[in-house]
């Protein structure tokens, strides 16, 4: 075996060539026309029109304010000679949109590429949206843009300008090519495969210094390269149960009136990514999100219901919000899991077996103990990697509380829930996993949250290379609670946690917020004086609102 040899003129050109060919996806064929109606507050489609009318172009600022709002209309002409699988527009608004047709359908969402985003997990731009019948109108281009003036952190990017605004022709070859280069150096720079690695340093070195490319010539390195992304591992190997992930705080860093917007524009683009990808799999927690989008986007909540009949659509959680466990009283914990699984149960017909938290500041130790009497079995979490001083160490085990209950417990090995599903972060998680030697399994959340709208086609895109590609982990799409119960299939031997998981950051965060603190517990004794109330009324004749 010799060690593999890559050298650095040669790399760069590898390297160059894949800039070069995620530059050349899309060819712009012609530039469209936008007219935006701005308001501070949401419209709804029907009133769209009442927001202040201004007509615009690329480098046109449309919003004065974080936060504010516009429909923009988009149209032009529709180029000759092309299908619609052909095409796509570019859309980049300054901030996050939801693309409508002109009769009201919702298609996906766009998020702004000047967003802040921890750079290592990727860009969060979405401009990409696919081209359907429903987006012309009498031969020409015709549709809407719902948009806020804000990115996923709650800040406005760059005066909320208009960035891109095309209709494009998709390079198919040459996008397709890109992936697979791609994902051939992660494994070059990440497997323990020397063999495969030499393998394909030996190919990409054959390919020329190349400056401009075409559809031929991308046909050509694919032929050339094809049998290397057709290599299967020979043997059983670290494998990643993958979730299409697009975590979202439902009170944070805006009003909460955009925190329902998010959840559409997240939802939306999933249901676009399965129609696209038959066997892609997304996953969403949390009730009260899915009671928003029931209240204020039924045609989403519609299809959602469908698809989680399905294998592509993971309805995840057992309680009504991702909630603190600091704070609240075990009370307010049994509540959440009560209203929790009563509104799945109601809704989708599934009794929820995951307490599915992964961004909450620690977890207190009566928690087992509220999982067992609400016949949850498992928890999932990620926030423990976030510790400043002690290394957490476990990523599946025991976590047993005060009275000696125990659920089985899962870590993320990534540390994120924001997994870019790329080769070096699928080897760290392999090389983090600190149970190896009793299950060869975990899970991979991937995707952007908080208004990110989810994973993006790049995700996908790369997943599908990886499902099972020589030297590099196994990626399966599935929904979560088949990834428990194969963590939970005769094993027995798991370490145990005792106690609080105290999360070694974030100290502090309720004392600096002294009144939400004074105020919750306030509310909770109340409601626990109401409802003793209520038997004594009912007992004479008194009527209280429940």
């Amino acid at each position: 075996m010799f060690k593999t040899v890559f050298d650095g003129e040669k790399r760069e050109e590898i390297d160059h060539l894949v800039e070069l060919l995620f530059e050349e996806a899309y060819s712009k064929l012609s530039k469209l026309s936008c007219v935006a109606y701005v308001s501070r507050e949401p419209l709804a489609f029907e009133h769209r029109f009442q927001g202040r009318k201004i007509s615009l172009t690329i480098g046109d600022r449309w919003a004065e304010d974080v936060f504010d709002c516009a429909w923009l209309h988009i149209t032009g002409d529709r180029p000759e000679g092309y299908q619609n699988n052909e095409l796509v527009f570019l859309l980049d608004c300054g901030g996050e949109g939801l693309v409508y047709a002109g009769n009201g359908t919702i298609k996906q969402a766009i998020t702004c590429y000047a967003s802040d985003f921890e750079e290592q997990l990727g860009t969060p731009v979405k401009k990409v949206v696919l081209v359907d019948d429903d987006l012309y109108l009498e031969g020409k281009i015709d549709f809407w843009i719902d948009c806020g003036a804000n990115d996923l952190f709650g800040k406005m990017k760059e005066e909320s300008r208009i960035h891109n605004l095309f209709i494009a022709k998709i390079n198919s070859e040459i996008r397709e090519l890109a992936y697979d280069l791609q994902v051939l150096l992660t494994v070059v720079d990440y497997s323990d495969d020397e063999d495969f690695k030499n393998e394909i340093v030996k190919e990409l070195k054959e390919i020329g210094s190349i400056n401009r490319i075409d559809h031929n010539l991308a046909i050509e390195i694919r032929r050339k390269i094809g049998h290397l992304m057709n290599m299967k591992n020979n043997e059983e190997v670290f494998t990643y149960s993958a979730i299409g992930h697009g975590h979202l705080d439902l009170a944070w860093l805006w009003p909460i009136r955009e925190s329902i917007r998010k959840g559409a524009r997240t939802f939306a683009t999933q249901i676009k990514n399965i129609e696209r990808y038959p066997e892609y799999v997304f996953g969403a927690s949390q009730a009260q999100l899915y009671q928003w989008i029931m209240d204020s986007y039924p045609q989403l909540y519609k299809k959602i219901k469908t698809l989680a009949k399905t294998s592509n659509w993971d309805v995840q959680g057992a309680t009504w919000v991702e909630m603190d466990s600091n704070l609240i009283s075990a009370e307010s914990m049994i509540r959440q899991f009560y209203y929790g699984k009563k509104f799945f149960k109601q809704e989708f017909c599934e009794d929820m077996k995951i307490f599915w938290v992964p961004d909450s500041f620690g977890y207190s130790a009566c928690i087992p103990q509220i999982m067992q009497l609400a016949k949850v079995p498992y928890f999932l979490t990620q926030k423990m990697s976030w510790n400043t001083v002690n290394k957490f160490p476990h990523h599946s085990f025991y976590w047993e509380g005060l009275d000696g209950s125990r659920v089985l417990a899962h870590m993320l090995p990534e540390s994120t829930y924001n997994s870019p599903m790329r080769g070096d972060f699928l080897k760290k998680g392999e090389n983090n996993y600190m149970e190896r030697g009793i299950s060869n399994n975990a899970m991979i959340l991937f995707g952007i949250g908080d208004g990110g709208a989810g994973p993006g086609y790049e995700h996908i895109e790369r997943a599908k290379r990886y499902q099972d590609l020589k030297g590099m982990p196994l990626v399966k799409m599935e929904k979560s609670m088949s990834f428990f119960e194969k963590l939970d299939n005769g094993v027995t031997d798991y370490p145990i946690y005792q106690g609080e998981l105290y999360l070694e950051k974030h100290q502090g965060t309720y004392t600096t917020q002294s009144k939400s603190k004074k105020y919750n517990r306030k509310c909770e004794f109340a409601l626990r004086n109401y409802e003793m109330l209520i038997p004594l009324a009912q007992k004479h004749n008194i009527d209280l609102p429940i």
